[in-house]
């Protein structure tokens, strides 16, 4: 957890991002956070964009990532990220919301690499 104050210690921010992560046999991994989090926009420092007010903002976040080695030399990671921002009003609006899907292979050519 973290956040941060402004000299009149009126809160600007705060964040937290607990998460699991779990080993299983073969090296296969499974991973997760959730994040919740609160921004000041347009307060103190920072200025929203256009003619938009100062607002208070809300983000949420989820990160999932599964690890396969089916072989020893294959590893095989799949990870899916989702982010949003909407604004903390009586009639929330959304700033943005994001899903990403990535995937990732890696294989070991050589058994034994030497350098030198």
């Amino acid at each position: 957890m973290s956040g941060d104050l402004d000299h009149r210690n009126v809160q600007q921010d705060w964040s937290v991002r607990p998460g699991v992560n779990m080993e299983f046999a073969r090296s296969t991994f499974i991973g997760t956070f959730v994040g919740e989090n609160f921004e000041r926009f347009g307060v103190s420092t920072s200025s929203p964009a256009g003619n938009n007010a100062p607002f208070l903002g809300r983000g949420n976040e989820f990160q999932g990532t599964l690890t396969l080695r089916p072989i020893s030399r294959l590893k095989l990671d799949e990870i899916y990220y989702m982010t949003r921002l909407h604004t903390n009003s009586p009639r929330t609006e959304a700033i943005f919301l994001n899903h990403l899907v990535r995937s990732r292979a890696n294989y070991q050519f050589q058994r034994n690499s030497r350098f030198g």
